[in-house]
Order: structure tokens, then C-alpha cells, then sequence
């Protein structure tokens, strides 16, 4: 019905002060042969989301409801196959990266191996090694001083929650 009302409203043209006009139609078509119970109220919405997914493809055309749930089924997969494609390269990534730092782990150990496996080291490797070796442990220092900031910090924002999650209970209590 709807397709028939289109072809007419196709071959009709409308007379304007300069030139003629060939008017154009929009629709969106539902209907109640769902497997479920539908509502007036859906049908109405149904339609109206037809209509607009006409609008969108250009206008002119009519769009069942059958059609929009194809076309969400249709968006839908394709999300799908877009999450799990950002997932595999993720994961890829993820594996690349661990391959970079395992291998830049391993030529920093052959250089310091490399440096400092002389039977007599020079005063400059001893001064090197030792300057290295306080470099390290400073980093371990820090490393262990950012992770305890971060563990006061989550500890601090736990309880700054649980306070407030107290205080409601109490005006609640309070009412």
C-alpha cells in the first residue's frame, strides 16, 4: 500500500508561480503482526523511526518496520565485528609491546654485561657502575613511593566514600 501511494504521489506534478513542482513522499510503515503483544504507542514509534530512516536515505521512499529491524540487526553485527577487531588488535598491541620491553630489557643486560665483565675495570666503569647502581635503586625508591601514593590516595577516596555513604544513612535515619 504504501509503495502504491509513493508510485502516485510520484506521477503527480503541482503547478508554482514559476515552475512546476513533482512532490515527493516519506514513510514509515509498521504493523501489528508481531510475535508479541504490540501497543498502540509502539506501532506509533515504529513509524515514526521508519519515517526518519527514510528521511535519511534521501526521502522519497517508504520503510516498513521489518525493514528498520533488518537494518538494526544489520548495525548491530557490524558493531560487533568492529568491537572484536579492536579487541584482537588490542590484543596484538598489547603482545607487541611486551615483545619491545622484553627486548630492550635484554640489550640493556648484554650492555651492562658487556660493561662491566672486565677482569680489572677502569676507575671510570667502577665510578659508572656505582652511579648505575644508585640510579637503580633510586628508581626502585620512587617506583615503591608512587605505588604507596597511589594506595594512600585509593584508600583516602574509599573512605571518603564510606563517609558519605554514612552521613545519607544517618539523615535517613534521622527522617
Amino acid at each position: 500500500v504504501g509503495e502504491d501511494l509513493l508510485k502516485l504521489i510520484r506521477q503527480e506534478t503541482w503547478a508554482s508561480l514559476d515552475s512546476e513542482v513533482a512532490p515527493s513522499m516519506s514513510a514509515g510503515i509498521s504493523h501489528n503482526q508481531h510475535s508479541g503483544a504490540t501497543s498502540f504507542e509502539n506501532l506509533i514509534r515504529e513509524a515514526e523511526t521508519g519515517c526518519s530512516m527514510a528521511r535519511q536515505a534521501g526521502g522519497d521512499r517508504v520503510v516498513q518496520w521489518v525493514d528498520v529491524e533488518t537494518e538494526l540487526d544489520r548495525l548491530h553485527e557490524e558493531l560487533a565485528e568492529q568491537m572484536r577487531e579492536v579487541e584482537r588488535r588490542g590484543e596484538l598491541f598489547a603482545r607487541e609491546q611486551d615483545t619491545i620491553a622484553e627486548s630492550r630489557s635484554k640489550e640493556f643486560v648484554k650492555l651492562i654485561e658487556t660493561l662491566f665483565s672486565r677482569e680489572k675495570p677502569s676507575e671510570v666503569v667502577v665510578r659508572l657502575e656505582k652511579e648505575m647502581i644508585a640510579l637503580a635503586l633510586d628508581q626502585v625508591e620512587n617506583w615503591r613511593d608512587s605505588s604507596l601514593a597511589r594506595e594512600l590516595t585509593e584508600s583516602k577516596r574509599q573512605v571518603d566514600n564510606l563517609e558519605r555513604r554514612v552521613r545519607k544513612l544517618t539523615d535517613l535515619l534521622d527522617v
